[in-house]
């Protein structure tokens, strides 16, 4: 019993350990180019209307999305994040979307923070995507958006707010998206301990916050 209490005694503090905590890297990624133009130029509702008009969509066309509009719609909500709460990039969300139907860009994972996106993994690497989701509807979309955040020199209060900032960023993308007339939801039943190994997630340093799919709607009649 002495040696438990003793070992109890010299086990380092939690904000010792996080101190010393490292984002886990993506050794092979392969840059992918975003041109920030495209979440701007082209054509698309006010984002008033689309918030008034918004509808969630767990039903989907069969149609590609092209995510070289996915990516800078994501990276402009990421990029606003950042500039309004005026954060370092140790505070920074980041974002990992898993193009499942493309136009363009392979089908794979991709990362997209405010200053980069790349590919990181190919869609054989998923599996089945129904195991990273609690509703099956959810995986017949043709992309979903994961919107992660580090936990470990958070405490209460600033999980609160990476969860904030989180949804914050995920309805700025959502709405742009419904704008340029794609469906979608948001939705928390993001499996991340499926995506585990795939997204480096140790649930500390790097963990989902929040979702959203997106996709071409179904045809009416």
């Amino acid at each position: 019993m002495a040696a438990l209490l003793a070992g109890f005694g010299s086990r380092a503090s939690a904000v010792d350990e996080a101190a010393h905590r490292v984002v886990r890297p993506f050794d092979h990624a392969v840059p992918a180019p975003v041109d920030l133009d495209e979440a701007i130029s082209g054509r698309r509702g006010e984002l008033l209307d689309a918030l008034l008009r918004r509808q969630s969509s767990l039903r989907y066309a069969d149609d590609p999305v092209r995510a070289e509009l996915v990516f800078p719609l994501l990276q402009g909500a990421l990029r606003r994040d950042s500039a309004e709460w005026g954060l370092d990039d140790s505070d920074a969300l980041e974002a990992f979307v898993f193009v499942l139907r493309s136009e363009g860009s392979a089908p794979g994972v991709y990362r997209v923070t405010a200053r980069e996106c790349a590919f990181v993994a190919p869609v054989s690497a998923i599996g089945d995507i129904e195991d990273l989701v609690v509703q099956r509807e959810l995986a017949t979309a043709a992309g979903i958006v994961s919107v992660c955040g580090r936990l470990d020199h958070a405490g209460a209060h600033g999980y609160r707010l990476r969860v904030t900032r989180a949804a914050m960023a995920i309805y700025d993308f959502h709405l742009r998206a419904q704008s340029r007339d794609l469906a979608g939801t948001l939705f928390a039943g993001f499996i991340a301990s499926a995506a585990r190994n795939l997204l480096h997630s140790d649930g500390v340093t790097r963990h989902p916050l929040i979702s959203a799919t997106y996709g071409r709607p179904v045809p009416v009649g």
